[in-house]
Formats: structure tokens, C-alpha cells, sequence
């Protein structure tokens, strides 16, 4: 067996879990999705997807853009009917009035009235949990510790900073759910690394917390567990290390002295290589340790690597669902 069959079938066998995944049992979980499906007419957004989280978690919700992410997180809030199967929040129906007070959600597509202010939004939003009697506390903090103008109109706003907004009205109650939904996107990084600490302060508090995102690095730095969507279907949930393990990475290396053409060809995960002089590219799955050690002995002067993406990484398990 090839190593992209291997690799195929391992990731193929975690779509219903895998020994060492601490997935919660469906009566503790905070999110209980079973076997959902949902179709736009001759189109299958989603294809029996099953994934719980409990409370004091965070769920990483992997994929590239038009893997279904997003459709999974309308229909867990009830904007979109399943075609198949069950959704679940706080045990209950998220539609329902007091259970969708208590859940946060960042929209990927944030609309909010352009022509008022932060604060005007702020205040109507207050206004609204106050009556689902949940007051709200957090906002106005929130806003200033994102540093975001409070007098400013939303349409004037940039990106970044809509989406500062946004996360601080998701938040604003302390919510027992979050739903969030690449709740980085526009964001620099130190912006970034403030939101994802706010995420783990509100983990601490014990939310449960789903986050969906195209970037690795993101959910390596937040998630207790992630999910892997492609084409509608979840192809692997697993602990991030076991994932990671199987993630490509280019490397570019300058050498002093040229290498022999097969001096990678016993690196375990290697998945190509080409050598041109002194100057050699390759792409391995998990550690680069093994090349980098292989190449040692002809005087490295350079490296370049680079992590790929979701969209590159799961690019065969996409391909053999086809």
C-alpha cells in the first residue's frame, strides 16, 4: 500500500472516531449534532455528520472555504431545517426563546445596520437580552479591550473591526454556547491573539465552544478537539497531534555541497523530493527532522518550510470521496 492510500484509509477510519478521541456522551454534551444532513436541492452541503462537545470545551470545526462549515452552524441555530437527522443545544431546541439566550454566535457573513453607531448597536443589543433576561455586561468592556471605536458607524468600520463588534455581541451575555464562526478573519495578529485568549477565558468559564476555521495554526492554539469537514462530510476528528502528524510541510534547503539525487529517499512521510545542485525541495508528512538530518552532512546554508493548508492537506481525502 502507497503511502497517500495509507495515509487515505487512516484518515477515512477516523470519521467515526477513533481510541484515545474523549469525544462526551450525548447527555453531557453542551452540542449534540447526530447524522445531519442538509441539501439544497440537487446539492449536499452536509452528509451525516455526528459531533458532541461538552461544556468547558472547545471544538475546532476544521475545513476549506465550502466545506460546509458554515451551513452545520445555521442548522445547529435553527436558521436552516436539516434534511436529516438530530441537533441538540443545552439538551433542548436552539430556536427555543430561552435557550437561544443563552448561546453566543459570530456569523462568517456579519450583517449589522450600517448607518448606526457601535454604541447605538450596543444598546439595542442590551436592550434585547435584558428582555431574554439575561443582562448583558461584558460588551462595552469587550469593545474597549478590542479597541474599537464606540462612536464610529458600522458601515465606516473596517473588516477587523466589524468583526470586533460582532464577537463582543456574542459574548456580551455570557453565553453557556458559543458558536463562532472564524471569529479571526480581518484581524491582525495580535488582534488575533487577543480573540483567541478571550475564547479561552470564556473555556475557563465553562462555555462550550465551537470554532470553525480554514488555519491550522488557529486551532492548534485554541482547540481541545478538532473535526475535519470536506465535501459535507466530517473525514477525521482525532486529538490535533494526530492530525498534525499527518500534515505536509514544503521545505526549500541551500546546500554547500550537492547531495546524491536519493539522499531524502529513506526520510519516513516523504511524499516528493527534487535536488538541483545545491539546491533541494522536497514535501514530508509530520516531522522534518528526518530530512533536515539527512541533509546535514552537505553544510545546510538555508531553510524555508511551509505548513500547508487545510485545503492541501486533505487534498487526497477529498479526491478519493469523489
Amino acid at each position: 500500500m502507497s503511502n497517500r492510500t495509507a495515509e487515505n484509509a487512516d484518515m477515512t477510519a477516523y470519521a467515526g472516531g477513533v481510541a484515545g478521541v474523549s469525544a462526551p456522551s450525548s447527555d453531557r454534551a453542551s452540542i449534540d449534532i447526530a447524522d445531519l444532513a442538509k441539501s439544497f436541492g440537487d446539492v449536499r452541503a452536509l452528509d451525516g455528520v455526528s459531533l458532541q462537545v461538552a461544556p468547558g470545551e472547545v471544538y475546532g470545526l476544521l475545513g476549506a472555504n465550502g466545506a460546509g462549515k458554515s451551513t452545520l452552524m445555521r442548522c445547529l441555530l435553527g436558521y436552516l431545517n436539516p434534511t436529516r437527522g438530530t441537533v441538540r443545544t443545552l439538551a433542548g431546541n436552539s430556536r427555543d426563546v430561552d435557550i437561544r439566550s443563552r448561546i453566543g454566535y459570530l456569523p462568517g457573513d456579519l450583517r449589522l445596520p450600517l448607518r448606526s453607531s457601535v454604541q447605538d448597536i450596543l444598546r439595542f443589543h442590551t436592550r434585547l437580552q435584558a428582555r431574554a433576561g439575561r443582562p448583558a455586561t461584558d460588551a462595552e468592556n469587550l469593545l474597549t479591550r478590542l479597541d474599537v471605536p464606540m462612536d464610529r458607524r458600522f458601515g465606516a468600520l473596517s473588516k477587523g473591526n466589524r468583526q470586533k463588534v460582532g464577537l463582543a455581541l456574542s459574548l456580551m451575555a455570557a453565553p453557556e454556547v458559543l458558536v463562532l464562526d472564524e471569529p479571526t478573519s480581518g484581524l491582525d495578529p495580535h488582534m488575533q491573539e487577543l480573540v483567541l485568549d478571550i475564547v479561552r477565558e470564556r473555556r475557563a468559564d465553562g462555555a462550550a465552544v465551537l470554532l470553525s476555521t480554514h488555519i491550522l495554526s488557529e486551532a492548534e492554539a485554541i482547540a481541545d478537539r478538532v473535526g475535519v469537514l470536506s465535501r459535507g462530510k466530517l473525514v477525521a476528528e482525532a486529538p490535533l497531534s494526530t492530525l498534525l502528524d499527518r500534515a505536509q510541510q514544503s521545505i526549500e534547503v541551500a546546500l554547500d555541497e550537492a547531495p546524491p539525487p536519493t539522499v531524502l529517499d529513506v526520510v519516513p512521510g516523504l511524499m516528493s523530493a527534487a535536488v538541483q545542485g545545491t539546491e533541494v525541495t522536497a514535501v514530508v508528512t509530520g516531522s522534518l527532522s528526518e530530512a533536515i538530518r539527512a541533509l546535514a552532512p552537505y553544510g545546510v546554508r538555508r531553510i524555508a518550510t511551509r505548513a500547508h493548508e487545510l485545503d492541501e492537506m486533505f487534498q487526497q481525502t477529498r479526491d478519493g470521496a469523489s
